[in-house]
């Protein structure tokens, strides 16, 4: 099934406030950041096109507290 999706989160670790968002459509997923201010800067970290379909995509990110510990979340999405 070809299809769009995208997933959007806080961004895990930066100073700014800002939003990531992980955009899929058919063969070509886009991985951007765009901050929360008024000028609203969008920056494309990483861009993919792939021979076939994307059926399924996954974020890791691990933040670290103050407290020294890790926290690991994990998204998930099925097309």
């Amino acid at each position: 099934m070809q299809g769009e999706f995208w997933l959007l989160r806080q961004c895990p670790s930066v100073s700014e406030p800002c939003d990531e968002e992980l955009y899929v459509s058919g063969h070509v997923v886009v991985w951007s950041r765009g901050s929360s201010d008024a000028a609203g800067a969008v920056q494309v970290l990483r861009c993919f096109t792939t021979d076939t379909p994307v059926l399924e995509v996954s974020i890791l990110s691990t933040n670290n507290n103050n407290n020294n510990n890790n926290n690991t979340e994990i998204y998930n999405a099925h097309m």
